[in-house]
């Protein structure tokens, strides 16, 4: 199955199991040209939920992974917001997440 066809099930699914339509923003509108290459379909269904969620909610939304390769503990953290945020913001968000820096 072609990329477009994954994302298109995986909201599907995902619609049916939160009880609730797909998110209405297309790939295209939500993300920057070169996110597709780098992301799987069933992370941009991910994402696209999660930015819908901070539309809905008209707050930022925040996902953090745990990224297991080898004995090296790595975190990928994902904040969504409506509008762009300037570093100085986004630190303190992380720090309340537990971050050190």
């Amino acid at each position: 199955m072609d990329w477009e066809t994954n994302l298109s099930n995986f909201l599907k699914r995902a619609a049916r199991r939160l009880q609730r339509e797909p998110p209405p923003y297309s790939i295209e509108r939500a993300f920057p040209a070169n996110y597709r290459p780098f992301n799987s379909a069933q992370r941009a269904g991910r994402d696209l939920l999660l930015l819908s969620a901070a539309a809905n909610r008209r707050r930022d939304a925040v996902d953090v992974r745990r990224l297991t390769d080898g004995a090296v503990a790595r975190h990928e953290i994902r904040i969504f917001s409506m509008r762009e945020r300037p570093l100085d913001e986004l630190l303190p968000i992380l720090q309340h997440l537990g971050l050190r820096f």
